[in-house]
C-alpha cells in the first residue's frame, strides 16, 4: 500500500509530523502466528518442541493433553523478541537445578501466564533459582 503525504507551505513541521503519523498508522501491522508446543500428548511436549515454538517470539501455548505436564529443560530459553508463554495452568517448566529457565535479551520481552517455573539455576546464587 502506497501513501503520499504533501506538506504545505507555512506549516512544514506540523505537516511533517502529521505525515509521519499517517504513514505509521497506515503501515500494515505485524502479527505473529501463535505457536503450540505439543500435539495433544505428553510425549509431544518436549524441550525441543518448546525451543521451536519460542523461535521468533509471539504467543506460545501448549497442547500436552488434559493432565498437568512437567517439561524438563536441558538448555536456557533465550527470548530475543516479544514473547508470551501461556501454560494454561497445566504446564511446569523445570530447569532441573541445571539451567536457567529464561534469559530475556535486551530487545526481547517476556510475558508468562498460567505457567509454573521450577528449579531454575540462578547464576551466582547458590541454592536459589526460579
Amino acid at each position: 500500500m502506497k501513501m503520499r503525504c504533501n506538506v504545505l507551505h507555512s506549516s512544514i513541521v506540523p505537516g511533517v509530523i502529521l505525515c509521519a503519523a499517517l504513514l505509521v498508522a497506515s503501515a500494515p501491522s505485524i502479527t505473529r502466528a501463535a505457536r503450540v508446543v505439543g500435539t495433544g500428548t505428553v510425549d509431544s511436549c518436549t524441550d525441543a518442541a518448546l525451543d521451536a515454538a519460542l523461535a521468533n517470539g509471539g504467543v506460545v501455548t501448549f497442547d500436552c493433553g488434559p493432565q498437568p505436564v512437567t517439561i524438563i529443560l536441558t538448555s536456557t530459553k533465550t527470548i530475543a523478541d516479544t514473547t508470551t508463554v501461556d501454560g494454561g495452568g497445566r504446564i511446569t517448566l523445570d530447569g532441573n537445578h541445571a539451567v536457567q529457565v529464561f534469559l530475556v535479551q535486551q530487545r526481547g520481552a517476556l510475558n508468562v501466564e498460567n505457567l509454573t517455573i521450577a528449579n531454575g539455576l540462578a547464576y551466582g546464587v547458590v541454592g536459589n533459582g526460579g
